[in-house]
């Protein structure tokens, strides 16, 4: 499985790189409203997992970032999910 970046170069689906970025969205919340390194291990593991599962070859990095967003949603990690969003706005 491989991500269509935005400028349109392609790389391998990274776990790291998804675990990553959530965690940097974590670390810019208040500790009240982080999300623990079991949820953000369990929606990295799920991005992943569904990436993989999905029967395609790649996947644009835009559907990526919203499927991470909505993962970290169902956790229950809304000011993550609004760093996340910001961030990617930014970008």
């Amino acid at each position: 499985m491989t991500v269509i970046k935005r400028n349109q170069k392609v790389e391998k689906l990274s776990k790291k790189k998804i675990f990553d970025s959530i965690c940097n969205a974590n670390s810019a919340v208040d500790g009240n409203y982080r999300l623990t390194q079991v949820q953000i291990n369990r929606i990295s593991e799920g991005v992943f997992n569904h990436c993989e599962s999905s029967g395609t070859e790649s996947i644009d990095i835009d559907v990526l970032e919203d499927l991470i967003e909505n993962k970290i949603m169902e956790n229950g990690g809304y000011e993550v999910a609004k760093r996340y969003i910001t961030y990617r706005y930014e970008k």
